[in-house]
Formats: structure tokens, sequence, C-alpha cells
């Protein structure tokens, strides 16, 4: 679903879920799913965009061709 993302939501996104994971506050186990998701998320993120920046690529050469 991320690499659906063009390349430059999915950065958007990673960088904003990183800050607002940041400032989660609240009971213990809510700031540990916070923590890993501030470090999970942005890594998936940027991955969808690195899939869909090859994607692009593939699609022009082959417009190319």
């Amino acid at each position: 679903l991320v690499s659906r993302l063009p390349w430059w939501a999915s950065v958007v996104c990673a960088i904003g879920s990183y800050f607002v994971l940041r400032e989660v506050k609240g009971s213990p186990p809510l700031r540990t799913a916070a923590t890993f998701g501030r470090i999970i998320l942005p890594l998936l993120f940027l991955a969808g965009a690195g899939m869909s920046l090859i994607r692009r690529r593939s699609r022009r050469r082959k417009a190319r061709q």
C-alpha cells in the first residue's frame, strides 16, 4: 500500500509519523509502542518510497522503448 503512494508522499509520511509518535504521552505500554512505531513506521514509509521510485523508473524506461 505504501509503495502505491508517490515517493514524495511516503517521505512526508515518514517524517510526520516520526514527529507525531515522538510526542505520544500516556501509559508505559503506549509509550513503548510509540517508541517502536517511531522506528518502524518511518522505515516502512521510506522503503515504500524506494519501491515507488523503482517502479517509476521502470515505467519511464518502458515508455521510451
